[in-house]
């Protein structure tokens, strides 16, 4: 068997593990990317930082709205990956 192909092999066998974790999956050719959320451990500073985040924001996370004209939901992911979201986004 050829270095590509055990590689290939190795891959197909982690995203078959992953599979379970798939956030969303796109239906449309838009996207050539399927997103895995992976949780890793934090330490307690980064947890209370992202808690903090969550509820701080919390009114409009829990909008039923499903228009953002001034972009916080934006705002609100960009805060979390700068405080070392919790969970590491794997992209295939």
């Amino acid at each position: 068997m050829g270095l590509r192909s055990v590689e290939a092999e190795n891959l197909a066998k982690l995203k078959e593990r992953l599979s379970r974790f798939i956030a969303y999956g796109s239906t449309s050719e838009v996207s050539k990317f399927i997103e895995y959320w992976v949780p890793i451990k934090i330490s307690n500073h980064q947890l209370d930082q992202y808690c903090a985040t969550l509820i701080s924001n919390s009114n409009l996370l829990c909008s039923c709205s499903r228009n953002d004209q001034f972009g916080a939901l934006r705002d609100i992911l960009l805060t979390v990956r700068k405080k070392k979201n919790p969970l590491t986004c794997l992209r295939f």
